[in-house]
């Protein structure tokens, strides 16, 4: 029974700070009590909810650093495309020039000069230049998760365009696998043909080709596989990688246009205000 009237005691102080129920003091204590309840709530929701904001304006901010190298990469390979498009030019050139030579009796056909020395071109045959513009700084982008790349879904759309390569590929796999196999075919002419007949240890001396002119001359097969590489590199590789130095262009418009925009707006604090 005493228990009883303490606790009876503890609940009314609790709830009027006096000896008696009030009721009037209990609806305004309650109301007090109802009042730092909701605030706490309010406070606490709203500390989490700065964080949630804090945490996404930092993630678009590393997405921000990432998408503005990305114009830097793709200037890269247009420089990049530029030069290949020049090597190239010159191969055609050195190709074309041995096959407008061919039937032509004279010893130097096949050789010509660069930096006032003497070379043959048959020297570079076996080399293929593979196309392989750079795209540099796109594996912090790879390596982020759905969330991330959901920020900006159009523009993560556009990256992976660029990162996946299939595009790529598809332009120059066929023409790659076809330099191969002509090289392949130069090689086992030279070890097959070639040496039964002359000394190709000295292949790679332009005075092989002097010596050997005539020899050289008569062989279809040769002729057959320069006027193939010619007909590669100059119909299918130039024009395609032209067309992929566009692409490459028209996506350095795009990002320097995305970067322009993400430098235009303004935040406070956390929160985009324009």
């Amino acid at each position: 029974m005493i228990l009883i009237k303490k606790l009876k005691k503890r609940y009314v102080k609790l709830f009027t700070l006096g000896k008696k129920f009030s009721s009037q003091t209990f609806s305004d204590n309650l109301k007090k009590f109802l009042l730092n309840g909701i605030g706490l709530f309010i406070v606490v929701t709203f500390t989490f909810y700065v964080e949630s904001v804090g945490d996404e304006y930092e993630k678009k901010e590393r997405y921000k650093e990432i998408v503005s190298k990305i114009p830097e990469s793709l200037r890269k390979s247009v420089n990049y495309s530029d030069e290949y498009l020049e090597t190239s030019e010159y191969r055609i050139s050195e190709l074309k020039n041995i096959l407008e030579k061919w039937e032509i009796d004279n010893d130097s056909i096949f050789i010509t000069t660069m930096n006032n020395e003497f070379y043959s071109p048959f020297t570079y045959f076996e080399l293929i230049i593979e196309y392989a513009p750079p795209f540099i700084g796109m594996k912090m982008f790879e390596s982020g998760d759905q969330e991330f790349k959901m920020l900006y879904p159009e523009i993560s759309e556009e990256i992976e365009k660029l990162t996946d390569g299939e595009k790529l590929n598809h332009i120059l796999s066929g023409i790659n696998k076809d330099e191969k196999d002509l090289i392949n075919k130069y090689t086992e002419l030279v070890y097959s043909d070639f040496s039964q007949k002359l000394d190709i240890s000295n292949l790679n001396d332009f005075k092989f080709w002097v010596y050997n002119r005539e020899e050289i001359q008569r062989s279809v097969k040769l002729k057959y596989i320069v006027n193939k590489r010619l007909i590669g590199i100059r119909d299918f590789l130039v024009p395609n990688v032209k067309n992929y130095k566009s692409e490459i262009i028209k996506n350095l418009k795009y990002f320097d246009s995305v970067n322009n925009s993400f430098k235009s707006e303004k935040y406070f604090l956390y929160w985009k205000i324009n």
